[in-house]
C-alpha cells in the first residue's frame, strides 16, 4: 500500500480507508505528517489537516492509543477519559503518575479528566 498527497487530499493504491479513520494521524513512511484525517471519500481518497505535496510511498494510520502500565485501549477523538483517584510515584530513574478508578463514561465523581484531542 502506498499513497501521495496533492494539497489536502491523499490519494492511496491498494488502499482501504474507512469512516473509522477519520481522526486518526496520517504519516508518509518518510516521517512527514499530514496531520488528522478530516473525511475519507473513497477506500482510496481521503483529505487531512496539513496541505502538502508528496510523492508515492508507504504510510501508517494510528489512532488515538492510551497505554496505562500494560492496559491500552484505543479511543475516539474527543473522548473523554474520567479517573477517580492518582498518586505520584517516584524511583531512581523514574517518576510517573499513578492513576485508578478510570472510565469512560460516568465523570460524575471524577476528579481528573483526559481530554483526547
Amino acid at each position: 500500500m502506498t499513497a501521495s498527497q496533492s494539497g489536502y487530499t491523499i490519494t492511496g493504491v491498494e488502499s482501504n480507508f474507512q469512516s473509522t479513520d477519520i481522526g486518526s494521524n496520517f504519516t508518509f513512511v518518510d516521517g512527514t505528517s499530514a496531520g488528522k484525517i478530516i473525511t475519507v471519500t473513497s477506500t482510496t481518497d481521503l483529505t487531512v489537516e496539513v496541505t502538502q505535496t508528496i510523492s508515492s510511498q508507504g504510510y501508517i494510520v494510528s489512532k488515538v492509543c492510551l497505554n496505562f502500565m500494560g492496559f491500552s485501549a484505543i479511543v475516539s477523538p474527543d473522548a473523554k477519559l474520567n479517573f477517580m483517584g492518582f498518586s505520584i510515584e517516584k524511583t531512581v530513574k523514574l517518576s510517573y503518575l499513578n492513576f485508578w478508578g478510570f472510565s469512560a463514561d460516568d465523570a460524575s465523581d471524577a476528579i481528573l479528566f483526559y481530554q483526547v484531542n
